[in-house]
């Protein structure tokens, strides 16, 4: 596409690809192991990510599985949108972007009138609303 000069990785100088990109770089496995940490402190169910799981996301037909794809894919769009701005994603910057996020669909409910769904699906995310 010609989005670069270059088809190498500016964190590791492997040949970048869209699964090196979000999965297998060395330089982002620090990000995911934080992201992992996290969900799995404030949830009773642990998981653990895999490749696969990362790149196309857990059970659709589990409810129970929403809320972790949208983790994985905020954190899928923090780390694209770091790629482009030549930087590695921080956790930090995650959440951040995490509860931007949260804010943004908040509204949404409450101008939609489905603020309870809201509070139902995200219980375990309210709190960051809070920070």
């Amino acid at each position: 596409m010609k989005i670069t000069d270059s088809d190498l990785c500016l964190h590791c100088g492997s040949q970048e690809t869209l699964h090196h990109l979000l999965v297998s770089c060395p330089s982002f496995r620090t990000f995911w192991s934080d992201v992992l940490t996290w969900r799995n402190s404030s949830s009773t169910c642990n998981i653990l990510f895999d490749e696969l799981k990362i790149l196309y996301g857990y059970n659709a037909g589990d409810p129970r599985c929403l809320l972790l794809n949208y983790y994985i894919l905020i954190a899928k769009f923090h780390i694209s949108r770091h790629r482009m701005d030549s930087k590695s994603p921080t956790f930090l910057a995650f959440m951040a972007l995490l509860k931007q996020k949260l804010l943004e669909y908040k509204a949404a409910a409450v101008a939609n009138k489905t603020l309870q769904k809201f509070q139902t699906r995200c219980t375990t995310l309210l709190p960051l609303l809070d920070s």
